[in-house]
């Protein structure tokens, strides 16, 4: 889930959480560019299928404008074939609807698009019977 973090921070942290690390601990992979973040995401996903669900996209993009462009390039580049699925998910709708629009670098490589209904507080029963 991105912050409101500088973009290096972002990369830091959604990287650590992949490889399951401590983003803050010594050695832990530190990128300059999303384009670099992406390149090595991109190797961790060639041996099975994996989901990435990047949620407040929205925060990340504010963070740095280049990291949509990045993403497209990457997904261009290493996603759209592969076993990745790659989900966007962000609170405010008008800004998610912008990130995904015709003058956006991500327009057109959408597989579907959801606008999820908050969860009703009694529902989590099913999810939680105990």
């Amino acid at each position: 889930m991105a912050e409101k973090a500088p973009a290096a921070v972002q990369r830091r942290q959604l990287f650590a959480s992949l490889i399951n690390a401590d983003p803050t601990a010594a050695g832990a992979p530190a990128f300059a560019s999303w384009s670099d973040l992406w390149q090595a995401v991109a190797a961790q996903f060639q041996v099975q299928r994996r989901l990435l669900i990047l949620d407040e996209l929205p925060y990340a993009a504010e963070a740095d404008p280049a990291m949509l462009s990045a993403l497209q390039h990457a997904w261009d580049q290493h996603f759209e074939h592969s076993q990745a699925i790659i989900v966007l998910c962000g609170s405010h709708v008008r800004t998610m609807e912008l990130l995904l629009a015709h003058q956006s670098p991500l327009f057109g490589r959408m597989t579907g698009q959801w606008r999820l209904q908050a969860l009703p507080f009694g529902a989590l029963r099913a999810f939680l019977p105990g």
